[in-house]
């Protein structure tokens, strides 16, 4: 099986944390966000490094780290997103052998004009 692309990867996130709102999914691609982001989860997939395992230095697993940004009319709402999307992702393997995914970092939920705002920062 060859490796999944990055839109790959992204859409697996996204299917992951949608499969936890069956009948309404939330979590979106930042292109589909900016057309409406409240209530929304925000999922952004980048590659990041990972030093070679192999002494020929050829690296030999992809990596990348995953940002859900969390964007809802009320400080309540953005808590819940987290605990679902910690739910969908924490120490998963994903299909397509993605992971585990592990937790990295969070930033404190704020107000942001009319809306709270927060974000995750999860690698695989």
């Amino acid at each position: 099986m060859s490796p999944l692309t990055e839109e790959q990867q992204l859409a697996a996130v996204v299917a992951a944390i949608n499969a936890r709102y069956p009948e309404r999914p939330r979590a979106v691609d930042s292109d589909t966000a900016a057309k409406d982001p409240r209530n929304k989860i925000v999922v952004s997939l980048y590659r990041r490094f990972v030093a070679p395992t192999r002494r020929s230095g050829i690296v030999t697993v992809s990596a990348g780290r995953i940002t859900t940004q969390y964007a809802a009319a009320l400080k309540a709402t953005v808590s819940d997103f987290r605990g679902e999307v910690r739910a969908a992702l924490e120490e998963q393997i994903l299909p397509g052998d993605l992971g585990p995914i592990a937790f990295e970092s969070s930033t404190a939920t704020e107000p942001d004009g009319d809306l709270f705002v927060g974000s995750d920062t999860w690698t695989f």
